[in-house]
């Protein structure tokens, strides 16, 4: 695995919004990340739809 580069003001802006994020369980984080991958995976369909 290829080392990760993180801006780091993009990381503070991150954990400070975690923080100010009420605490969730696991399985809304896993629906969360779930919902997530579907949606980019819709736009991805759509991205090769549109150049057919």
């Amino acid at each position: 695995m290829k080392d990760i580069t993180v801006n780091k003001d993009k990381f503070d802006a991150v954990l400070r919004r975690m923080l100010e994020m009420k605490p969730i369980s696991k399985a809304e984080i896993s629906a969360k990340i779930k919902s997530e991958k579907v949606a980019k995976a819709k736009k991805t369909v759509q991205k090769m739809d549109r150049k057919k």
